[in-house]
């Protein structure tokens, strides 16, 4: 892999170069991680656990800091994420299977993201992982 690196046990993470940045912020995070789950505190829903891609919009420094938006009227400014596959528990080798698979396309998603394309996203992420669910896309 060139892009995504493992930045602890249940994470995979790359930052990109915007061209032209959203609102204040020059880089965009993506992350392949598993999420435990739960229910979300600001909307009351549950998040299913499992596997997830997600986009966050930031200003990266290497030296470590790292500044982004929680909260947002606009979906672009704040970030989303979309679920790869559901599961009951965490398996590493599954996790570095979507990031080994997903590496590939970072510009692809990067440029899908920019665009407000997530039929794009959700189209690559079945190309990399046919196993799985279209309902858990939505």
């Amino acid at each position: 892999m060139k892009n995504l690196i493992q930045r602890n046990s249940d994470t995979f993470i790359c930052y990109t170069n915007l061209k032209t940045p959203i609102a204040k912020y020059k880089n965009l995070q993506i992350k392949v991680e598993y999420y435990i789950g739960g229910i979300n505190y600001f909307s009351g829903n549950h998040n299913p656990r499992g596997y997830r891609l997600s986009f966050t919009p930031c200003n990266y420094n290497p030296g470590g800091f790292t500044e982004s938006t929680l909260m947002s009227s606009n979906r672009k400014e704040s970030g989303y994420y979309l679920l790869i596959e559901k599961t009951m528990r965490f398996n590493r080798k599954r996790l570095s299977l979507f990031a080994e698979t997903l590496d590939p396309f970072v510009n692809e998603l990067t440029n899908a993201y920019l665009n407000d394309n997530t039929d794009k996203i959700r189209e690559i992420i079945l190309k990399c992982n046919p196993r799985v669910e279209e309902e858990v896309l939505v």
